[in-house]
């Protein structure tokens, strides 16, 4: 959910604030990362993002961060932990616990975390009964259409 965006064209400038209480989000960063006014929160840890792309999840067991690119600061009520190298996940169990040592990801970890991201045939987005959207009556790029020009 995002709590909190504030983006201004002209002074290339804002912020972002969100919050993942459960389930797996991607960000991939933009203008905002670069200044380092992106933050998600999760119920274990808050991550800061600069510059880079990063793929969080949190369940029953806290919070997997895996960052793809960029400098992450993850911090909670135990301490702060930076992750600068790609590649590298932090597990973070509870607010109150340490963020662990970044540990390179594995293949198993990056086919799961696409699997989680990845939409399927007939997915309705979170909103029941939702069955297409119209785009401004553009007839293409469906999974029985071309391409759009």
């Amino acid at each position: 959910m995002i709590d909190d965006f504030v983006y201004d064209p002209a002074a290339n400038s804002g912020h972002m604030l969100t919050r993942l209480t459960a389930g797996t989000v991607q960000y991939i960063g933009g203008q905002l990362s670069h200044q380092g006014a992106v933050t998600i929160n999760t119920p274990a840890v808050a991550v800061g993002i600069r510059g880079g792309a990063v793929t969080i999840t949190h369940g029953a067991n806290g919070t997997q961060i895996t960052n793809q690119y960029g400098r992450l600061t993850l911090t909670n009520d135990a301490g702060t932990t930076v992750v600068t190298q790609p590649g590298y996940t932090v597990s973070v169990a509870s607010r109150k616990s340490l963020p662990g040592q970044p540990m390179r990801v594995t293949a198993a970890e990056v086919d799961s975390n696409i699997k989680k991201l990845s939409s399927k045939f007939n997915q309705d987005g979170g909103v029941k009964g939702l069955k297409r959207i119209d785009t401004a009556g553009l007839n293409c790029a469906t999974h029985s259409t071309s391409t759009c020009p």
